[in-house]
């Protein structure tokens, strides 16, 4: 952070175009050889000082510039940023869980679904098979009633036919118990007569 301050602060120093007869100092012809010697340290204390400005000048620009690209990625990041982020890495692994978790009800709601079905299927074919047999015997049954009725009708009818024949034949030995007792009584008034006959003579 200190670095990134003094080379915020290097930017802001004036643009120097530093030369070495800009920091030469003027000669006086009566100062000699130490006065030239000065002077050439002194130019060689700019040119370092140059170079190192420079060189801060542009690790700045390569801070400026990296700092201007991560501020571009971080509001428009890259897919590629964004998908070896560990925070993608995270909703990677929680979506491949939800999605596992999601295909496990799915298989759980298609064997519910499948069981229902199956009973409902069983249920229907145990539903028919009632009915039908109910059906079986309710026509099992009419029929038998129907022929209970025509057996009675029939008996009825038998009943009736002994019915009558009784009767015509109590009526045919009445009739002739009647004529036997009107024979038996003319027979013994005709053995009376004879009998009265043969005592008169």
């Amino acid at each position: 952070m200190e670095n990134t301050t003094r080379l915020v602060d290097a930017l802001n120093w004036p643009r120097l175009s530093l030369t070495f007869q800009d920091v030469k100092p003027a000669i006086p012809g009566a100062l000699g050889d130490v006065q030239l010697q000065d002077t050439s340290e002194l130019e060689k204390l700019a040119a370092n000082r140059f170079k190192e400005l420079e060189s801060l000048r542009t690790e700045y620009t390569t801070l400026r510039q990296e700092h201007d690209r991560l501020k571009v990625e971080t509001c428009s990041p890259t897919e590629e940023a964004v998908r070896s982020s560990a925070f993608f890495q995270v909703y990677l692994e929680r979506l491949a869980y939800q999605q596992s978790r999601a295909d496990d009800l799915q298989q759980h709601v298609a064997l519910n679904d499948k069981k229902l079905d199956d009973l409902r299927q069983t249920n229907g074919d145990f539903r028919d098979a009632v009915v039908n047999e109910a059906r079986q015997e309710i026509e099992a049954l009419r029929q038998l009633s129907i022929k209970k009725d025509q057996d009675s009708a029939r008996l009825r009818g038998q009943r009736d036919e002994i019915q009558a024949e009784l009767t015509e034949r109590a009526a045919r030995e009445a009739e002739k118990m009647q004529s036997i007792e009107e024979f038996e009584g003319l027979a013994n008034s005709r053995q009376v007569g004879l009998f009265e006959g043969q005592m008169m003579q």
